[in-house]
């Protein structure tokens, strides 16, 4: 899917564990697209979402802004 990110990629980006971004998805704090890829529903995030992930700056941030309820 053009224009998206796979989460393996962007877990890489961020370093941090691919089930850790399924976690905050399912928490609600993050968003992301299911389509075609090597396994069923493989999921994609859009630049956007990208984008806001990334100015979190890194996973700890990130997890402290969502246990304050900082984001979304």
């Amino acid at each position: 899917m053009r224009g998206y990110v796979r989460i393996g990629e962007l877990a890489r980006r961020l370093k941090c564990h691919p089930q850790t971004l399924l976690r905050w998805e399912r928490e609600g704090r993050i968003t992301s697209l299911r389509g075609p890829g090597p396994g069923p529903g493989a999921r994609y995030y859009s630049r956007d979402e990208v984008a806001r992930i990334l100015n979190w700056r890194t996973p700890r941030q990130a997890r402290e802004s969502m246990r304050r309820g900082d984001e979304k």
